[in-house]
Parts: structure tokens; C-alpha cells; sequence
């Protein structure tokens, strides 16, 4: 299908018709194996529209080995598929070229709806490569999905943009019985510029990449600084899980060489940073691979067995650096529900880093700032079980504390 064209929905294939009650007929079991969707473009759904279906019509699309190339929706929904089937199953596609100047977030590539609380999409072994714009895929949903090894290659823009690749603020997963979750099993995301693989700041629901890859990612704010996380970035009520995955050469001149995030918005462990690394014109920068903001923490957080090796930041924090929630008076140790003596502090056990520098504080990890002799951002750190291997810095070769107050009562705790 190549060019074809609709006003209203799907521009190569459509299938049923919405009635004017609201219900819908004509819709089937439709299954497209080995087809080609080329600059196809309608009002929904640039090359496929699917009618919304039920468990009593029990409708079926099974999309497999199909390429779907530089499509477009007028209305943002599914650049090149929009699909409200019951059943729906997406294996071993490809979404490509799809490059467009966007004035709003919502436009996806791929969009899903599923309103029965018993079904979940199919997604697996998908790949969307060259695009930019449009977010790559958007959920609306009622049950826990898994993704499992898409890939995401070459997003590219010339100046930094917040059109993410998986921008997970617009998702929607909401179980009638609880929480939603989804799960991003052994994907990739690989040579992503000057946007956010993955964005999430909003509570809908948990997000976990396990066993995902993400490499050769960067933003470039052209001197503005400021938080980057180019592969993951965590704020405020995110709830981000991530877990066995490595991050190869992510790269930024803010904050955060591969994620930047809230403390109480994210979860990493078991995760490898090999050569990630900050660097600004103002040589203020944090964090060559991780940054942590924890000014509003809610609690304790846990960083645990991570690796972090040849890792660098022209500032502060060449592995790891984290901005504390800096309290001072009473310790709510005696508040319900907070049994513990250092409300905020941040656990970092089982960790390694080698060969981690920076120019000025803590080669592998660095808590706080001192702004013209304003110490802000410093608080309890416990390290247990780590190991420091040829780090270096200006001051604190391998760990930089800052200048330490009886009022904000700060400890470290080293051991092991």
C-alpha cells in the first residue's frame, strides 16, 4: 500500500464502522502478515483503523512481519496504526521515517486501545527506527502489558526537544482492581539524540525495563544544562523500576550522563554504566551516569549492586551524584509509619566503581553543592559493600562529602 490516502480513519485498511448510538459493526478477525504501508496517511490511523471491539465480538487483528514506512495522522492518533480491537497482537514490525514537527504531545506512531479489563496487547520483537516527532507508541488500557525486545534506533533532533521516545506521561493503564504496571522486557534504545528515550514525571501506574540495553543516547542543550537524563528521566510521581539493564556511552551536559531522576520516582539495581559521562562549557555538570534529585524525597532509597565503570562528569559525581532532601529539626523518627533514624538517607550497597572521575568532586559518587559557600543538598548516605578502583578527582578521588552542620546533623555511614 503505498500512498493511499483517507479523510477520516485508516488510510490503506479500515475495518467496521462506528454507529451513531456509539456501537460498532463489521468488525472481524483481520490478519495482516508481510505487507508494506508506505506515506499512507488518514484523519486516524495513517495506514491501519481498527473499530473499537468487545468480549462479545471477541475481535481479532494479529499484525506480523509487516513495515510500516513514513505514515501520518492528521489527528495525532497512530501515525500508522490506531486499533480499539479486543484482541490485538503486534510481532515483527517496522515503523520507520516517520518525521514530523509536532505542537503537541500526544502524536504516536502506534496507537492501542483496549477498554475490557481481561485482555492485554501482544507486543513483541518490534522495531521503530529513524523517526522523530511523534512518540513511538501509546497504551490506553485496563490490563498490565509487557513489551518485550522492541527496539528503538535513531531518533535524532538537531537541538534538544521534549518529544520523547516513549513518553509514558500519556500512557493510560488502569486495572478496575489496582495499580497498572508495564514491563519493557530485553529492549533496546540506541542512538537517540537530544530527546528522552523514556519520560515519565505522572503516578498513573509502574513502569519496569528489565534486561533493556541502552546505548550511544545523548542530549545536547546547547549550554542550558539543567537535568538530562537522556536515556531515563524520572521526576516528581514517576514510578520507574529498573532493573538488569546496561547503559553504554549516554552522554549529556546537564545533569545525569544517562538518567536523571527524583529519587522517589525510581528504582535501579542490578545495572551496568560503562563510559557514560557529563561535560558542560560551564564545567557545571552532575552525574556522569546517574543523577539523583532528593530535595523532595518521601523516604529512604536503595541504589543496589550496580557497576559503574569508566564513568565521568567535568563537575561533580563522575559515577553517582545525588542532591539530598536537606532537613533540618526534628527527626520524624517518632512519626507513624517512619520507624527509621534517618528518614531520607540513601543506601548505596553492593556497588563497584572503576576507573570513575571527575574534575572537581567525588570521582565515583558526590552528595550536595556549595554555591559561594552555601552547602544545600547534603544529607545521610550509607555505603555498604562497594569497592573504588582507580578513581579519581579534584577533591575526593573515589567519595566528596560536603561541609557538614551540628543544625543539619549529616552522616555518612561507610562499611564493609
Amino acid at each position: 500500500f503505498t500512498k493511499c490516502n483517507s479523510i477520516q480513519e485508516g488510510g490503506a485498511i479500515s475495518s467496521g464502522i462506528m454507529k451513531s448510538d456509539g456501537m460498532s459493526e463489521g468488525d472481524n478477525d483481520l490478519s495482516c502478515n508481510n505487507c508494506s504501508f508506505i506515506e499512507c496517511s488518514s484523519g486516524n490511523g495513517g495506514a491501519l483503523y481498527f473499530q473499537n471491539g468487545n468480549e462479545e465480538g471477541n475481535e481479532e487483528v494479529y499484525l506480523t512481519n509487516s513495515q510500516f514506512i513514513n505514515c501520518f495522522a492528521s489527528n495525532c492518533e497512530g501515525y500508522a496504526i490506531s486499533s480499539r480491537s479486543y484482541i490485538f497482537s503486534l510481532s515483527n514490525c517496522t515503523f520507520a521515517d516517520h518525521n514530523y514537527e509536532i505542537d503537541y504531545k500526544k502524536h504516536s506512531i502506534v496507537f492501542i486501545k483496549m477498554d475490557e479489563d481481561n485482555v492485554a496487547p501482544t507486543l513483541n520483537y518490534c522495531t521503530f527506527n529513524n523517526n522523530s516527532g511523534p512518540s513511538s507508541i501509546l497504551l490506553d488500557i485496563k490490563m498490565p502489558a509487557t513489551i518485550v525486545r522492541f527496539s528503538f534506533n535513531n531518533y535524532h533532533y538537531d537541538k534538544y526537544k521534549l518529544n520523547p521516545c516513549v513518553n509514558l506521561d500519556d500512557w493510560v493503564i488502569q486495572p478496575t482492581d489496582g495499580t497498572g504496571s508495564v514491563t519493557f522486557d530485553e529492549c533496546n534504545f540506541t542512538n537517540i539524540s537530544n530527546v528522552h528515550c523514556v519520560y515519565m514525571t505522572q503516578p498513573n501506574f509502574e513502569a519496569t525495563f528489565t534486561y533493556c540495553n541502552f546505548r550511544n543516547n545523548r542530549i545536547d542543550t546547547n549550554g542550558l544544562g539543567g537535568p538530562c537524563g537522556p536515556s531515563i528521566y524520572s521526576e516528581a510521581s514517576g514510578n520507574v523500576s529498573v532493573k538488569g539493564c546496561t547503559f553504554v556511552n549516554n552522554s549529556s551536559d546537564g545533569q545525569g550522563g544517562a538518567i536523571y531522576a527524583d529519587v522517589q520516582s525510581i528504582e535501579i539495581n542490578d545495572c551496568i554504566f560503562l563510559s557514560c559521562c557529563t561535560s558542560s562549557i560551564q564545567g557545571y555538570d552532575f552525574g556522569g551516569a546517574v543523577c539523583l534529585y532528593g530535595a523532595d524525597a518521601l523516604g529512604s532509597e536503595t541504589i543496589y549492586n550496580c557497576s559503574f565503570e569508566n564513568c565521568t562528569s567535568s563537575y561533580s559525581g563522575g559515577g553517582l551524584y545525588i542532591y539530598c532532601r536537606d532537613y533540618e529539626g526534628k527527626s520524624l523518627k517518632d512519626v507513624p509509619d517512619i520507624p527509621v533514624d534517618q528518614d531520607y538517607i540513601i543506601y548505596i550497597n553492593s556497588c563497584n566503581f572503576t576507573g570513575c572521575k571527575s574534575e572537581k568532586e567525588g570521582g565515583a559518587i558526590s552528595s550536595g553543592i556549595n554555591q559561594e559557600g552555601e552547602v544545600s543538598g547534603d544529607n545521610d548516605l550509607q555505603i555498604y559493600e562497594c569497592y573504588f578502583i582507580e578513581c579519581e578527582s579534584g577533591s575526593g578521588g573515589a567519595l566528596y562529602f560536603q561541609d557538614g552542620t551540628t543544625e543539619g546533623d549529616e552522616q555518612t555511614i561507610i562499611l564493609s
